[in-house]
């Protein structure tokens, strides 16, 4: 986390805040916000050919329902927000709602993302603006200041 001097009371010829941080972070806590899940069957680690479900052995199916869950950070601070809103100005909406969707949730997420919605059909289009109005009401959420 980044050391912070706010000035509140600045005059003409002094900084407002002083930000003082070696990484780049936009997220104000490590609690996570679901916004998609992913299922997939796969091998069962767990599974020996010639052993499980012999007489005697050990009963674990072939294969397991692999799920995961692919979420972003639920207090994002106000610069994601105003990333977004800047790569909104300088190219298109679209564009930037990409952009927003794979820094919330990740690449690897957003990849899943890409290959889950080539394959539902008619439903791709309601499903993507349900996560789109998820994350972006999360990410602006970080314009909000304290609440309280």
């Amino acid at each position: 986390m980044s050391e912070i001097e706010v000035n509140t009371k600045a005059k003409r010829d002094e900084v407002v805040v002083a930000f003082n941080h070696s990484d780049e972070v936009w997220a104000d806590s490590v609690d996570r916000a679901p916004v998609f899940s992913t299922s997939s069957v796969v091998p069962n680690p767990d599974y020996v050919e010639g052993v499980d479900n012999l007489e005697g052995g050990p009963e674990r199916p072939k294969t397991i329902t692999k799920t995961v869950m692919h979420s972003m950070p639920s207090k994002p601070n106000a610069g994601l927000a105003l990333a977004y809103l800047k790569h909104a100005r300088r190219s298109s909406a679209d564009e930037a709602m990409s952009w927003l969707i794979e820094t919330a949730v990740g690449v690897d997420a957003y990849d899943a993302l890409v290959e889950e919605l080539a394959n539902v059909g008619e439903q791709g289009p309601a499903i993507l603006e349900g996560i789109v109005r998820k994350i972006q009401t999360i990410a602006m959420g970080g314009l909000d200041g304290p609440k309280g």
